[in-house]
């Protein structure tokens, strides 16, 4: 019986390593109809409702900004916190397709549909078949990646340009001409241009060029000479930025230091979730203790990739991290493209790990599916103005009044209250203002107000903590109207309130206005 049993197990082995031989050979034969398919099942996966979320704060800037001229958007962004390219190509795209939520996320979904591709050529033909294929499942099921896709931000446009990076770095490290010595320094200077963040990532290859020099010399040479390229190019923009002062990132005092719980959670968010995250961390330290003890000195290549994936995973988190002392701004979204490393760092580790192949294909797809049912593609994004506005709009007569907190959301709040009002975002809140609609902070706000003759009160109020952290706006127009009743739409407060005796709002409502 244990002898039929042992057989069972051994013909179930050999089919497993048979149709897995196959399948790869099939991969390595028909690079067109894998890229295909990876780039149909990211598209389906990517674009998935891609206008039903509403835009929120950062999205209703972006689409702010697709409405102005280049001029316009690069002395704007003098003092912004991220550098222009991204609103500028964005620009474009709007003048081409449109302002609708899917048209303006559609450039992210784009630029997510290149990684995958990217990375699947990538691996391909610089790790191995196995790592392309895993890489490829990997990215397609990551749900930050998916949730990024969709953002009306710089972060897939960002991704896109990394992964593009590494690639050409390799390229040219491996085989250099002046050819791939331009491309990679225009694209470090793109990657320059589209998040300041990104100089991590520029640092993650610089260190992995020095530690290559020696078997790789002609090419880091010609590595140097790109880079001094990418900085020609870039410098003139980070002087221009110098000039104008340090670029904002707002108000952040009520943001506090990060500490090594929130380093973690940023390697989950990579990984999909903690129990991922102890799975691939498992998995780095058995490939890695396995791998110690085999010479790369005579595979330059291998060499390279031992080297790389590690830095491009983990120096940009490490130095964001380290960079958040001094400034307290940490978050996965700034260092999204270091996920492009672990993912590659993972696939070819797994590849490596001297593992009979069904049970590699076990741990892949075990992490696959775990992924999977990771995956959410219906996520909220922030404050729900698209159901917020029509719904005060339905209700408002032309004695109402709306009052909007924090006053920097009025890109949403205008976008959906009148598309017209929106576009000529030089009078957007003059346009506002007519119908009675107004923006502040605070109840400092109130004084411009005539209040004489008004009827109803629409408060809507988003960001509180970070805009009126004493609730002051609440608390003055409770003291002075009747509370009718208050409701939530996601990340977003309406208030509702009428005139009569201002007998304030009862301990209960009150408290729930500061929640």
């Amino acid at each position: 019986m244990n002898e039929g049993g042992i057989s069972v197990i051994g013909m179930f082995n050999d089919r497993a390593e048979t149709l897995g031989r196959a399948f790869l050979n099939f991969a390595q034969s028909h690079a067109p109809i894998m890229m295909a398919a990876v780039l149909l099942l990211n598209l389906a996966l990517k674009s998935w409702n891609l206008g039903a979320a509403s835009l929120w704060c950062d999205e209703g800037l972006s689409a702010q900004f697709a409405q102005m001229g280049v001029k316009e958007i690069i002395l704007a962004h003098r003092t912004d916190s991220t550098p222009p390219l991204y609103a500028c190509a964005l620009s474009g795209w709007n003048a081409l397709f449109g302002n609708s939520e899917a048209a303006l996320r559609s450039f992210s979904v784009v630029f997510s549909l290149l990684t995958a591709v990217i990375l699947y050529v990538f691996a391909a033909r610089h790790l191995n078949i196995q790592s392309a294929v895993f890489v490829s499942l990997l990215y397609a099921f990551s749900d930050i990646h998916a949730y990024y896709a969709q953002e009306m931000r710089t972060y897939a446009l960002t991704g896109g340009l990394c992964a593009l990076s590494v690639l050409l770095f390799y390229e040219l490290l491996k085989a250099p001409n002046m050819a791939r010595l331009a491309a990679l320094g225009a694209v470090n200077a793109l990657v320059i241009h589209s998040h300041y963040m990104t100089l991590f990532f520029l640092a993650a290859e610089f260190a992995a060029a020095l530690s290559c020099y020696g078997a790789f010399r002609k090419g880091v040479l010609y590595y140097f000479l790109s880079q001094a390229l990418s900085a020609a190019l870039a410098v003139p923009w980070l002087l221009f930025v110098a000039s104008g002062g340090y670029p904002a990132a707002g108000d952040i005092s009520w943001l506090s230091r990060p500490g090594l719980s929130d380093m973690v959670d940023v390697f989950a968010d990579f990984a999909n979730g903690k129990f991922l995250l102890a799975v691939c961390a498992a998995l780095m330290l058995a490939s890695a203790g396995c791998l110690a003890g085999r010479k790369a000195k005579s595979d330059p290549g291998a060499r390279l990739n031992r080297i790389f994936l590690p830095l491009l995973a983990f120096l940009p988190v490490v130095a964001a991290f380290s960079a958040s002392f001094i400034q307290p701004v940490f978050n996965a979204r700034y260092v999204l493209y270091a996920s492009l490393g672990f993912f590659l760092l993972i696939a070819y580790l797994l590849s490596l790990a001297p593992l009979k192949a069904p049970l590699k294909i076990a741990v892949a797809c075990g992490i696959v599916m775990v992924s999977w049912f990771r995956l959410d593609l219906n996520k909220g994004k922030g404050e729900d103005w698209k159901s917020a506005v029509p719904y005060v709009k339905a209700l408002k007569t032309d004695r109402d009044l709306v009052v909007a907190s924090a006053w920097y959301l009025y890109p949403c709040l205008s976008y959906y209250y009148s598309r017209a009002y929106f576009s000529d975002y030089t009078r957007t809140l003059d346009h506002l203002r007519a119908e009675k609609v107004y923006c502040m902070n605070d109840a400092s706000g109130l004084k411009e107000i005539d209040f004489r003759g008004s009827g109803r009160i629409f408060m809507l109020q988003g960001h509180q903590a970070t805009a009126d952290p004493g609730n002051t706006l609440f608390d003055a127009l409770s003291g002075r109207f009747r509370l009718e009743y208050g409701t939530n739409f996601s990340k977003l407060k309406l208030w509702v309130f009428s005139r009569g005796p201002g007998s304030g709002a009862a301990e209960g409502e009150r408290g729930s206005a500061s929640e």
